[in-house]
């Protein structure tokens, strides 16, 4: 049925066919997943003489020349379809063109001549295809028809821009395929919505007739079209395979990096293997750009210029210029891909392309080479941000928020075989700290622990404290700051910084104890170090630290009870962070902000404020604080009595955290929902006993994850918890820790199972 409906597509003009003269080849396969770029095509060639399509090798540009082709058929007197496949000579352009309109070359003209001659008035539409390799033959073929023949048309496909005047470049992208985080809620029919899962299903149920899309196939179905970037020749290749390996099995392969083989034995030699493909674009290449195009293999994610200049393709880096030419070179053949990322270029290599770049890298004796020049380019990179200065929004948007693939690539490099021990202890130091107060994850932990593992004597002492700041960092969001790790780690790098002679380490390792200590409610203490760390931090001008300091001081001054003192020195760092252009840490300054608002007896005014920077930690990927966030919104809205509103927080907060491994945050949101199970009864809106025996239960698992990760309560949560274990305590007597310790036995499976039914 899936297959069937992937299929389901019609042809406009199609009935015009027999009545207008054309060459178009007959398709023996179905055409899906690019119905609007044809739509786009036609519509664009009243309006342009000359349309070409721009892509990679396999895209499917081809067809949707042909198609596009096939619907203007009404519109032209003769639609002509020349393929340049063929030829490998740029002169023997003009007679690929003849032979297609089935024109004899004459003894007294050139064949261009013949060709100019033929189409003089004639409203035509030629397709010329396949120009990459003869490229300057069909511009000047194209040019020439052009300024000659008034009423012709031009509809071309190639790797590269034809370069004359009037052309008008269409640049094909991959076929769509659906996020991964979406990919649970797809139905088949809604998959087959995206071109990419549309192709593989129509072209495997070719392959095996008894193939169908069911819902266990759609997760590796994108898996596989994801691997391939989308692009049209390879998902073919990929689903032919079908008649022989299972989906999943051919996923697994597919991840494992294995070039697909095959293909029609009726096909071009270029199109019988995406091999085949690359092969031959590789071959019409330069030195230079054979070279760079192996080089760039080993970035991760896509890259800058300035990534790509130090990276070189030699023993040192370029200048930006010169390798802006490269990067061109291989841009207009299509072989590297250009995005625009907040007003920054961002380049790419598709993932076939970089598997094909890395395999011609490892032939040359490169891999190690390049490796190295990778992962130097990236502590350049980070060094430069990890001077404690602001970054404004902009520059970590364009210059350090997507390069966390290419800094574990980096770090593999490093810890491996072939590696730099040393490269790889700055760089997993490094980069954790200019992460500072944004985002880290349970694998930046893993990577700084195996840096951490090894250090020796040739390790400097600051490179060795900055790794046990990262610990410290890293345990921030996964809730692990009162840990005795955490600590232990804090006060390691106090002392390595001293042995440094680094001051505004030892201000940074004053930081991290002084906020533990704050947790731990030893309040004057955390202040005289936070005091001592921010004068250090003024005196060194390091405006980033002192916001931070800055900051901590406002927290402890709310936890001693002065919430003037907090909020004035809360309103200064947003301020500071106002001027520094960083709406990132605006964000997550104003929900402490509202902490500030419910300790001073005003949940309304907290829940507001909470809510306003949900949608910028949405906006910032800052999964973390919008756990909390979230969090802090159930919190408050169950003080307010707004138990469903509570509840659609909590839960998005809980499947949030269980995907991330936030488990401190999960400990809340299961805190805030027993909360409210407990509380609907109180309001008479749920069934008595088992509703409070679930919340008795979901406060046992709370403390379970707490005593996992060494949590404590805030205040915030502390308030919450108070009024409900008194609450379940006066209903369920001496049977509420018989339930809480059962909820503490939960898995974490059962222990969702159990919150969804609040």
């Amino acid at each position: 049925m899936a297959a069937a409906q992937a299929r389901a597509r019609h042809h406009p003009g199609a009935s015009r066919a027999r009545q207008t003269a054309n060459n178009l080849p007959a398709h023996v396969s179905s055409f899906v997943g690019r119905e609007r770029e044809v739509d786009s095509v036609r519509h664009l060639v009243d309006d342009h003489r000359l349309i070409t399509l721009i892509g990679v090798g396999g895209i499917g540009k081809t067809r949707i020349a042909r198609h596009a082709a096939l619907g203007l058929l009404e519109v032209f007197e003769g639609v002509w379809f020349v393929d340049f496949t063929p030829i490998n000579d740029a002169s023997l352009v003009p007679i690929a063109v003849l032979a297609a309109l089935n024109i004899p070359e004459s003894l007294r003209r050139s064949p261009l001549q013949t060709v100019l001659t033929f189409l003089k008035n004639k409203r035509v539409l030629l397709i010329l295809d396949n120009c990459e390799h003869v490229i300057q033959g069909a511009a000047t073929a194209a040019q020439e028809i052009l300024l000659n023949c008034p009423t012709a048309h031009i509809l071309a496909t190639s790797r590269e821009l034809l370069g004359i005047a009037g052309e008008k470049i269409v640049r094909v992208p991959t076929l769509s395929v659906p996020s991964p985080d979406v990919v649970r809620e797809l139905t088949p029919d809604e998959t087959l919505k995206f071109g990419a899962i549309a192709l593989f299903v129509d072209r495997a149920a070719d392959a095996d007739s008894r193939f169908q899309l069911e819902e266990h196939l759609i997760a590796p179905i994108v898996e596989i079209c994801s691997h391939l970037d989308g692009i049209a020749l390879a998902i073919e290749l990929a689903a032919a395979q079908v008649g022989l390996l299972s989906v999943p099995v051919l996923a697994r392969k597919l991840s494992e990096r294995l070039f697909i083989s095959g293909g029609k034995r009726t096909a071009p030699p270029r199109h019988r293997t995406m091999r085949a493909l690359l092969d031959w674009s590789y071959e019409l290449l330069g030195e230079s750009e054979q070279r760079i195009l192996r080089r760039l293999s080993v970035f991760a994610g896509g890259f800058t210029l300035e990534l790509a200049a130090a990276l070189g393709v030699g023993e040192g880096p370029m200048d930006e210029s010169s390798m802006l030419e490269l990067l061109s070179a291989l841009a207009d053949k299509s072989l590297l891909q250009c995005e625009l990322k907040y007003d920054t270029i961002r380049y790419r290599l598709l993932e076939p392309t970089r598997q094909y770049a890395s395999e011609k890298l490892r032939q040359h004796g490169e891999v190690n080479c390049a490796a190295r020049a990778h992962a130097l380019a990236f502590v350049a990179l980070i060094e430069r941000f990890s001077s404690w200065d602001f970054i404004p929004d902009h520059v970590w948007q364009t210059q350090v928020q997507f390069e966390h693939p290419n800094w574990r690539m980096a770090l593999q490099w490093a810890f491996g075989p072939e590696g730099d021990l040393l490269v790889g202890q700055r760089l997993a130091a490094e980069f954790v700290n200019v992460l500072y107060t944004i985002e880290s994850t349970a694998e930046d932990m893993r990577w700084v622990r195996r840096a951490i593992e090894t250090c020796d004597e040739a390790t400097p002492p600051s490179v060795r404290a900055k790794l046990e700041v990262a610990q410290v960092i890293i345990s921030l969001p996964l809730g692990r700051l009162l840990s005795a790790e955490t600590t232990a780690a804090a006060q390691r790098a106090l002392r390595l910084f001293e042995e440094a002679g680094d001051p505004l380490g030892v201000a940074i390792a004053q930081l991290f104890i002084g906020e533990g200590l704050i947790h731990k409610q030893r309040i004057p203490e955390a202040e005289n170090l936070l005091r001592a760390a921010l004068t250090v931090a003024e005196a060194a001008g390091a405006q980033r630290l002192i916001a931070y300091i800055t900051r901590t001081l406002s927290i402890a001054r709310a936890a001693a009870g002065d919430l003037d003192s907090a909020r004035e020195l809360m309103r200064g760092v947003l301020e500071m962070y106002e001027s520094a252009k960083s709406g990132r840490q605006q964000a997550m300054l104003r929900v402490t902000l509202a902490e500030f608002e419910f300790r001073a007896g005003d949940p309304e005014t907290a829940l507001d404020v909470t809510l306003g920077t949900v949608e910028s930690t949405r906006q910032y990927n800052l999964p973390h604080y919008l756990a909390l966030t979230l969090n802090n919104a159930a919190a408050y809205a169950v003080a307010l009595s707004r138990f469903e509103e509570a509840r659609g927080y909590a839960r998005e907060a809980m499947l949030l955290s269980v995907d991330a491994g936030f488990n401190l945050q999960l400990a809340w949101a299961s805190q805030h929902l027993g909360a409210i199970g407990a509380l609907l009864v109180v309001e008479g809106q749920a069934q008595r006993q088992g509703d409070l025996r679930r919340a008795a239960r979901a406060l046992g698992f709370t403390a379970s994850l707490m005593t996992e990760v060494e949590g404590s309560r805030r205040y915030l949560e502390q308030q919450e918890y108070e009024k409900i274990t008194t609450l379940l305590r006066s209903q369920l007597g001496t049977e509420y820790d018989d339930l809480t310790a059962e909820g503490a036995t939960w898995s974490l499976e059962r222990g969702l199972e159990e919150l969804l039914k609040i």
